[in-house]
């Protein structure tokens, strides 16, 4: 299974990949831009995500789509600085979500070179073509691969996934990929070009 995911999006990402779903639900109501992104998320879900199996996901999406179409992000929201209304359907439906990506034994981030100024040569790890190749070897849930759209220019963004800080450590190597089995169990592989990303995979 593969997922798209635009770079504002890395924490609920992050957060909804690994159980932790009342810190997504506090990442998308953090502020309006969150929420809206989070909702294109869940409307067009078909373009984020990429697997052989789409109809086992088509009924937690059906179901979200209609909680959220049926909730203002100003009414769920008490102060926007710092507190946000329990809200049980919303965490309900969350759970929902999270249990499609966590029942993926291993999990993989794949992470982009950084943006240099003036280097506009496309990155073959945020290329989608790149991501359905890697979805062919590992088809079903064996794997979930996690793919940011474009290249990272905000390192900060990518803290919510654990061990990332050993990814931050090695930003001289990226492009690379980080694997994890469990929060103890994790691998950071540098790779130089999409047929090493791809031997990487197989």
């Amino acid at each position: 299974m593969g997922y798209r995911f635009p770079l504002q999006t890395a924490n609920i990402v992050a957060n909804l990949s690994f159980g932790r779903v009342y810190e997504c639900y506090m990442e998308i109501f953090r502020n309006q831009n969150s929420y809206e992104d989070f909702l294109e998320f869940v409307d067009h879900y078909e373009e984020f995500i990429y697997s052989d199996r789409m109809g086992h996901y088509e009924s937690v999406f059906l179901r979200a789509r209609e909680i959220f179409s049926q909730i203002n992000y100003k009414q769920v929201q008490v102060d926007s600085d710092e507190y946000v209304m329990f809200h049980k359907p919303i965490l309900n439906v969350l759970k929902d979500l999270s249990m499609k990506f966590e029942r993926c034994k291993i999990k993989a981030l794949l992470i982009p070179s950084l943006t240099r100024k003036g280097n506009t040569r496309e990155d073959f790890m945020t290329l989608k073509k790149t991501l359905e190749i890697l979805v062919e070897i590992h088809p079903g849930d064996s794997c979930l691969i996690l793919q940011p759209r474009e290249r990272l220019n905000d390192k900060s963004i990518f803290n919510a996934f654990p061990n990332f800080d050993v990814a931050l450590r090695q930003a001289d190597l990226w492009p690379a990929v980080l694997f994890w089995e469990s929060s103890e169990k994790f691998a950071f592989v540098p790779v130089s070009s999409k047929d090493d990303l791809i031997e990487c995979f197989q």
